[in-house]
Formats: C-alpha cells, sequence, structure tokens
C-alpha cells in the first residue's frame, strides 16, 4: 500500500512595516484591515478574517512581540477556527496588562490559513503552501486622546552631519525611513519604519558635496497614518 505524503510551508505577508497604500493581497486568509487597533477603555477588538481559498482552512491566530517591547499585553480567544471556503471568521482579542497603559504599545498578530487537502490531493504526494497575514496591532491607553498627527510632536537637532529625533510622546509614529534636510540636499535615513513612545534615535547626513561642513535648517518627512497610508510631507526648521 503506498504512502502519500504533504509537505507544507508557510509563507507570510508582513502588513505594513509601514506603507500599506494598497488592499490587503486577497489570497489566503485575509485580514479585514491593514492595522488592528485595541482600545485599553474597551479591553478588547475584533478583527473579521476571510478565507479567500476555494477549500475549507483552519484558520490560526498568534500574538508576535516585536524585540524592543517584550510584555504579553494581547491573546486571541479563538486562536483555532474552521473556516468553509469564501467564509469570515470573526477573532475576539482581549488585554492582559497587569498594568494600565500611559503610551501607545505595539505588538504583531500571524493569521495562518491550513487549507483542507482536496481528493487529487489525498491521492498523492504533494508540495503545500500555508499563506500568513502579518499586520501590527497598535494598543491605545485608556484616556490617551487620539493625535492624528503624533510626527508633530517629535524633537528633531541636528549637530554637523549628526541627525538626532527623540519621541518624547506617548505616541507611536509612523513613517518613511527616508529623511530630506536642506538646503543641501542632505539624506538621512531612520533605523526602521516607526518610532516607539521613548526612542531617541541618531543618524549620519549625507549630502551629493560629500561635505562634513554642511549647514541644514529644515529637514522633510513623509509620515503615514495609524493605518500605514502615506500622508502629505511635513517639513520641519532645524
Amino acid at each position: 500500500m503506498p504512502i502519500y505524503t504533504k509537505t507544507t510551508t508557510t509563507i507570510f505577508f508582513t502588513l505594513s512595516s509601514l506603507l500599506i497604500s494598497n488592499p490587503v493581497l486577497a489570497t489566503g486568509v485575509v485580514p479585514e484591515t491593514t492595522v488592528l487597533l485595541v482600545k485599553e477603555s474597551e479591553g478588547s477588538a475584533t478583527m473579521n478574517v476571510t478565507n479567500s481559498d476555494a477549500v475549507p482552512t483552519i484558520l490560526t491566530t498568534s500574538i508576535e512581540s516585536i524585540p524592543e517591547d517584550k510584555e504579553p499585553l494581547l491573546v486571541a480567544t479563538n486562536p483555532l477556527s474552521f473556516v468553509d471556503a469564501g467564509a469570515k471568521q470573526v477573532v475576539r482579542f482581549v488585554l492582559t496588562n497587569k498594568k494600565p497603559l500611559t503610551v501607545q504599545r505595539l505588538v504583531r498578530v500571524n493569521f495562518v490559513g491550513v487549507p483542507g487537502r482536496n481528493k487529487n490531493e489525498a491521492k498523492k504526494n504533494s508540495v503545500g503552501m500555508n499563506v500568513g497575514q502579518n499586520i501590527p496591532a497598535i494598543i491605545h491607553p485608556a484616556g490617551l486622546k487620539e493625535e492624528k498627527a503624533p510626527w508633530e510632536k517629535l524633537s528633531w537637532s541636528i549637530n554637523g552631519n549628526t541627525l538626532t529625533v527623540s519621541n518624547d510622546s506617548p505616541y507611536i509614529v509612523r513613517m518613511s525611513q527616508k529623511i530630506d534636510l536642506y538646503p543641501q540636499d542632505g539624506l538621512a535615513s531612520l533605523p526602521k519604519t516607526y518610532i516607539l513612545p521613548g526612542e531617541k534615535f541618531t543618524m549620519n547626513v549625507s549630502n551629493k558635496a560629500n561635505s562634513n561642513n554642511s549647514t541644514y535648517q529644515s529637514l522633510r518627512i513623509y509620515p503615514a497614518t495609524v493605518y500605514g497610508f502615506m500622508v502629505n510631507h511635513y517639513d520641519v526648521k532645524l
């Protein structure tokens, strides 16, 4: 009697380290939005996830801490769900923080669909592919007002060709890594596409003249909304 095997690989689409301006890739399991927003005042949040495949799937949901913040803050109450082809599943998330939050916090959520095997696959050796979506979850403290332009609260300073940015606000700032400096066509790059509350970064500024004695008067950043959509650039005087 022949033995049939199936090898499975999971591929994640990481949504929005920043800048998701297009809809979520419609394959496998698809979350309703590119970001999960959780309000501490409500204690929980939900996300609709659609099975876009033509076969039923087992939806697995897990929480992933970011390297800068390992505290467990969120759990999925239904980490395993059976979802028919084309159907939606509501996934509920509950906060687990033991102390009141004072600043916005960031974790990531993994949605992975494990599809069933059709009759042809069941009769032969096959290689399967599980498609997963990885999205950010922003947790908003109770009592903290919403801020539509948190990038305006960043503090900038420059010393020669060394640029420093500090986020002394309680908000997560999402933006492109690119920073333009004027009037001498300077260019700097952030190490990542978000700045957490309390973070501070120092960057080297390069310019076309390759000068170490440049005098910059302003800079331009390219911020994004909480959902990762680009907005108009923002200029800062130095």
